[in-house]
């Protein structure tokens, strides 16, 4: 942590993931922590927002394979007459990844 000549603190990405366990070990809602860190709300929701989400199996996220749906829901490629494929990934943070072909 390094202080600014304005008085700012400025944070290394390190020092902030620090920051972010201790939050999640808290337990305590993110204006509570802030004002007991000392630290501004909206840097603390920047760096939040960028960080990864923790997930109980490690680094790695599982991919679960779902049933296709029936033929007669399923996209069909006008040009050729065969079902399209789709692939669509949900991350733990919310984020959604579709893909079709």
């Amino acid at each position: 942590m390094r202080v600014l000549s304005n008085g700012r603190i400025r944070r290394s990405a390190e020092e902030w993931r620090t920051v972010l366990f201790r939050f999640r070990a808290s337990g305590q809602d993110p204006i509570a922590f802030c004002r007991a860190e000392k630290i501004t709300l909206s840097s603390f929701r920047r760096w939040q927002r960028f960080a990864p989400t923790p997930n109980a199996g490690g680094d790695f996220v599982p991919v679960v394979r779902v049933a296709s749906p029936p033929a007669s829901e399923r996209e069909v490629n006008d040009s050729s007459g065969t079902s399209a494929w789709s692939l669509e990934v949900r991350l733990p943070n919310g984020v959604q990844l579709q893909f079709r072909g």
